[in-house]
């Protein structure tokens, strides 16, 4: 591509504009790039990423902004915001994988971050002022990850990239407590808030990229590039998605609760035999769970 993704990701701040009121500049990388980084104001109760990220499989390797957009909720001040940093887990680091922030603003100041924990996987954000409840909070980070070689929610096995818990996600404060459990290889052992998720992939074309929420474009992006943006209408509690050259997809639609949910699902082709039977056990999850524990409030099923 005809220029660096630390260049491009300048791209990347005109998706959270309109929630600017004042910015100042400062420099990266070095004086690579001089830009106008964001004093932002968001006006809600739910936490908002808007992540922008380059995808090299040659290289399992993940180039990533992210920007966190949030309000404090809480009566008790707080001087430091905590993250999840999944990828940089023992568990992956051992199989050859990595997480690592390279930069991070808060308002437009650069801030200092450290690792909390033996594991590495969970980092603290110093705030340049102390925040308590109604203040709004903007903080920018700059990432990089490297997929592990191992089949797992987060891993390449050969076939096919699952990005799970890839990026760096807030913890939860309670009112009393900041909940930084490190990560754990067993069940669903994630605790986060719900939030709403503007994601931007790029990758190489070829690649078939499946994810949480709803697919807003997908076109060419430079040379042998795609890209494509995802949003979630509604909040959830993190963004997954995965990504394979052998993907194929089959789509039907359901009619449940007076609207039509979308069912996409994304195969490998030695698995085309069993296309019919999962979209039919897909269609009666949603009738099912829906009866039993309320609607299915999204539009999509992937």
């Amino acid at each position: 591509m005809a220029l660096s993704f630390y260049n491009k990701f300048l791209i990347f701040f005109l998706l959270v504009t309109l929630s600017l009121l004042r910015s100042q500049d400062v420099v990266l990388y070095g004086g690579e790039l001089k830009l106008s980084l964001p004093h932002s104001y968001y006006n809600g109760k739910i936490s908002k990423y808007n992540i922008l990220c380059e995808f090299y499989p040659n290289e399992s390797v993940i180039k990533g902004v992210e920007n966190l957009l949030t309000e404090w909720i809480w009566n008790v001040p707080q001087r430091k915001l905590y993250f999840h940093l999944y990828p940089n887990n023992p568990v992956f680091r051992d199989k050859g994988g990595y997480a690592r922030i390279i930069e991070s603003y808060v308002n437009g100041t650069e801030v200092n971050v450290s690792f909390e924990n033996e594991n590495q996987d969970v980092f603290s954000v110093t705030l340049p002022f102390n925040i308590s409840r109604g203040t709004a909070v903007n903080v920018t980070l700059i990432f990089e990850v490297k997929i592990p070689f191992v089949k797992d929610r987060f891993g390449y096995s050969g076939k096919v990239y699952a990005l799970g818990n890839w990026y760096p996600i807030l913890a939860v404060y309670d009112g009393e407590r900041w909940h930084t459990n490190s990560y754990f290889s067993y069940g669903e052992s994630f605790y986060s808030r719900v939030a709403f998720y503007n994601v931007t992939i790029r990758y190489p074309e070829g690649y078939v990229i499946a994810t949480t929420g709803v697919k807003v474009y997908e076109r060419p992006y430079g040379r042998m590039y795609l890209e494509g943006q995802w949003v979630t209408p509604l909040p959830v509690r993190d963004f997954a998605w995965t990504s394979s050259k052998y993907y194929k997809l089959v789509s039907e639609n359901i009619y449940i609760n007076g609207k039509n949910v979308s069912i996409n699902l994304y195969y490998l082709p030695k698995q085309t035999s069993k296309i019919l039977r999962t979209l039919e056990i897909a269609k009666q999850a949603l009738k099912i769970f829906s009866s039993l524990f309320g609607e299915y409030i999204y539009p999509v099923l992937n």
